[in-house]
C-alpha cells in the first residue's frame, strides 16, 4: 500500500469512526483518534511509513501532536509540525481550537516550535459532517470524495484567522478556505510532491511558486533525517513485523534538529518515504 492510498484509507476510516461515534454516543478526543491512526499505521505494516515515540513527559507533549517528515533519502524531507483538532459532532465546531497550555495558546506554541525548529506548522482536522453538497469545502483537483475530509490540513494562518473572527471556528467557516485540503494532498498532489520527482534540486529556489504561496514562505528541504531515525523505512534497522517494531522509542532527540529554545516536543513523529510511490514516478 503506497503512502497516498494509506492516507486515503486513514481519512475515510476517521470520517466513519466519527460518524459512528456520534451515532452511538461514544465521544473520542484528538488524542484517541491520533492513537487510532497510529495503530492503523502499525497494523497495516506499510513499508513506506514508520512512527517514532518521543522522549517526553505529560506536560511537554501538550504543544504538538504530530511531526511528519515526508520525502525521500535522495531528494530530502519536508518537516511538518502538526496540531490535531476534532470537530464537535453536535456543534460542528472545533471547540478546542483556542486551547491554552499554562496560559499560552496552542497556536502560539505550535508557531514557536515550528519557527525555532524550521518546520512547517499545520493543523490537522478530524472530521465528519453531514452535508447535501461538499463543493464549497473541496479544494483538491481530484474528484470530490467527502470521506477524504475525514483528515484535512491547513496552514497556521487559517487557524489564526478563524480565532480572530466571530463564527470562525466552525467546520463550515474553516473548510471554505481554499487552503484547507485533504491530508492525502501532502503525499499525492503535484504541488507538494513535485520536488521529489527526478534529480534532486540544485537550489531551493527551484521550488514551485505554488508551494511557497501555500506555506507563506519557502519551506526547508532537509537533506537528511535526524540521528536515531532509520535511514530507510524498510531496512535492517527497522524491519517490517510486529507493532513494537513499527513503533520505535527514541531515547533522545537530535539537538541538531530539535532546539533547546522550546520546551515542547511532538507526541509522535511519522516518517513517510515516497521513494517508491507511484505519485512521484
Amino acid at each position: 500500500m503506497h503512502p497516498g492510498k494509506l492516507f486515503e484509507d486513514l481519512a475515510a476510516a476517521t470520517w466513519q469512526r466519527l460518524a459512528d461515534g456520534a451515532r452511538l454516543g461514544v465521544r473520542q478526543g484528538e488524542t484517541t483518534i491520533t492513537d487510532n491512526l497510529l495503530l492503523e499505521i502499525a497494523r497495516l505494516g506499510s513499508p513506506f511509513v514508520y512512527v517514532l515515540k518521543t522522549p517526553q513527559d505529560k506536560e511537554n507533549a501538550q504543544g504538538t501532536d504530530w511531526e511528519w517528515w515526508i520525502g525521500t533519502p535522495l531528494h530530502g524531507w519536508f518537516r511538518y509540525a502538526v496540531q490535531a483538532k476534532r470537530v464537535g459532532p453536535a456543534s460542528e465546531k472545533y471547540d478546542q481550537i483556542g486551547h491554552r497550555v499554562n496560559g499560552t495558546r496552542q497556536l502560539d506554541i505550535l508557531s514557536k516550535y515550528a519557527s525555532v525548529n524550521r518546520a512547517i506548522p499545520l493543523y490537522c482536522f478530524y472530521n465528519h459532517v453531514s452535508r447535501a453538497r461538499y463543493h464549497d469545502y473541496w479544494h483538491c483537483y481530484r474528484p470530490i470524495e467527502p470521506a477524504q475530509l475525514g483528515c484535512s490540513v491547513a496552514p497556521l494562518r487559517v487557524v489564526a484567522r478563524a480565532l480572530a473572527v466571530r463564527g470562525g471556528r466552525s467546520f463550515d467557516s474553516i473548510h471554505r478556505d481554499e487552503n484547507v485540503i485533504p491530508w492525502r494532498c501532502l503525499v499525492r498532489c503535484p504541488t507538494f510532491v513535485e520536488v521529489f520527482r527526478g534529480p534532486p534540486l540544485v537550489t531551493p529556489a527551484a521550488m514551485s511558486a505554488e508551494i511557497v504561496e501555500y506555506f507563506g514562505a519557502e519551506p526547508v528541504l532537509y537533506p537528511k533525517l535526524p540521528a536515531g531515525f532509520p535511514s530507510r523505512v524498510e531496512s535492517a534497522e527497522f524491519p517490517l513485523g510486529s507493532f513494537a517494531q513499527r513503533v520505535q522509542q527514541l531515547e533522545a532527540l537530535d539537538p541538531e534538529f530539535y532546539s533547546a529554545d522550546t520546551e515542547f516536543v511532538p507526541r509522535r513523529i511519522a516518517v513517510v518515504d515516497l521513494t517508491d510511490s507511484p505519485d512521484i514516478a
